[in-house]
């Protein structure tokens, strides 16, 4: 619990709660973005002022400028892809992010079906390191999210190292080969 003054503890349920809103959002962009152009401004910028909105919001509720951090650093990408009009951005972002929803879902689920050993989380340590929690599961038994987070990332992990070891054996493969000796 000495790290940071058990900062981490809220910072972990922060985080999950955020990522609702970038795997929310990994949807509706893409799907946004693929609108007729002239249809397409108003909902994406009224869509993304509310995804900002959100996270601000979870920054000052959770006392972290790093939640505000993250979701910049996931969505500046993201809208740059929507502004330069990449197919092959959207295509990507919405492979990535039905898999996101599934697995999100999934864990959030799990975490409320099943009731994970608080270990070292005490209420009295919760209240100290987690005084102003609100009522709600993850903040009542923070150990839940953090456990959920643990087990989405660590998949969402592996399934991009698989990934990428995939794509980077179809890039190797003789047939995709270019023939430098001509």
């Amino acid at each position: 619990m000495a790290v940071e003054g058990g900062r981490w503890v809220h910072l972990g349920v922060g985080i999950m709660v955020l990522e609702f809103i970038l795997v929310h959002s990994g949807v509706m962009l893409p799907a946004l973005a693929s609108a007729p152009t002239g249809v397409r401004l108003k909902p994406l910028l009224l869509v993304s002022a509310l995804y900002v909105l959100f996270a601000v919001t979870f920054a000052f509720g959770f006392k972290s400028l790093m939640l505000l951090w993250i979701f910049s650093g996931i969505m500046i990408p993201r809208w740059i892809g929507i502004v330069i009009d990449s197919r092959q951005a959207k295509e990507q972002q919405l492979k990535r992010s039905g898999i996101s929803v599934m697995l999100y879902l999934g864990v959030a689920f799990l975490s409320m079906l099943v009731h994970f050993p608080a270990g070292g989380l005490t209420p009295e340590i919760l209240n100290r390191v987690y005084p102003h929690r609100g009522h709600g599961s993850w903040e009542q038994s923070p150990q839940q999210a953090l456990v959920a987070g643990i087990i989405y990332f660590s998949i969402t992990g592996l399934v991009e190292i698989i990934t990428a070891i995939r794509q980077r054996a179809i890039n190797l493969s003789p047939q995709t080969q270019i023939d430098l000796s001509r």
